[in-house]
């Protein structure tokens, strides 16, 4: 019998949908198109804010949310200790095999988690990475309370999330904050082209809710941005590659360099936020695990 809870609906699409794809995201991420090219940038922003970063060779670092296993990986080749876990336990397996295949399995640990139910004790990671995952949460706010408890007062968190606001969201009418009025009418028409059929739906945000949720986990954001732009008709690409990637490189050369709005438009949400040094865990969860 299906759940009535809508969260826990959610969360079994979407641990349906990673089941069923897990082989392909290794892929994805070494293809030719220009969504493997926006998937390759996302992880090395991230890679690039950790390095600024300066963290002491054997730091302890947790990634929630592993999938293919491979920034997992690339943090394990900066020296650092890292524990990475996953809802899906075949991204698990998969997670594992690239750290075998990469030699980084004395660095690296994996196990499955849940990033709204972190099994570890508070205060145990310099820093927690979390890339793609909030995209699929109903309580971001949740997941972000737990990796700041598990961060150690002054460690990081680093974590990204869709824009609500981007300039793609914006142009697309099935996902335009503009017209979500009118789709709530229009929802047994609609429902298949914005979900993608019984699959899980992106979960978007604004950057005032992220802040939100940041400063409830005791967090303070000491770096933001968005990148990327995706141009799409109901989610479905509306240029070909090539001109796809000419348009999103000449408006996040604008973004960069400080064109008004656009540098709030990108396509995600980037956030760097450091515990205090006098913050306590917040209290769901507290305790040692």
């Amino acid at each position: 019998m299906e759940s009535d809870d809508p969260w826990l609906r959610q969360q079994k699409k979407v641990d349906e949908h990673f089941h069923e794809t897990a082989w392909n995201w290794k892929s994805l991420y070494a293809g030719e198109g220009f969504r493997a090219q926006l998937y390759r940038d996302r992880q090395a922003i991230v890679l690039g804010w950790v390095d600024g970063l300066g963290l002491a060779r054997g730091a302890r670092v947790l990634e929630v949310g592993s999938g293919a296993g491979l920034l997992a990986v690339a943090l394990a080749r900066r020296g650092l200790r890292v524990h990475a876990v996953d809802r899906v336990p075949r991204m698990v397996e998969l997670t594992r095999q690239h750290a075998t295949e990469s030699g980084a399995t004395d660095a690296l640990t994996v196990g499955v988690g849940d990033a709204a139910d972190l099994a570890f004790r508070n205060d145990s990671f310099d820093l927690v990475v979390s890339v793609g995952v909030v995209t699929w949460l109903d309580r971001a706010d949740r997941a972000i309370r737990e990796m700041g408890r598990v961060t150690r007062p002054t460690g990081h968190v680093v974590f990204t999330a869709p824009n609500r606001a981007a300039l793609g969201n914006v142009l697309d009418p099935g996902r335009s904050p503009v017209l979500a009025f009118i789709r709530t009418r229009m929802r047994a028409v609609l429902k298949r082209r914005e979900r993608g059929g019984s699959g899980p739906g992106m979960r978007f945000h604004s950057r005032r809710s992220l802040e939100a949720a940041v400063a409830d986990a005791a967090l303070t954001t000491i770096q933001a941005r968005t990148y990327g732009f995706r141009f799409s008709w109901f989610d479905r690409p509306v240029l070909p590659d090539s001109l796809a990637t000419i348009a999103h490189r000449w408006l996040q050369r604008l973004s960069d360099r400080g064109a008004p709005a656009l540098g709030s438009l990108g396509r995600t949400h980037f956030f760097m936020a450091r515990k205090s040094p006098m913050a306590r865990a917040a209290a769901p969860g507290d305790g040692p695990r």
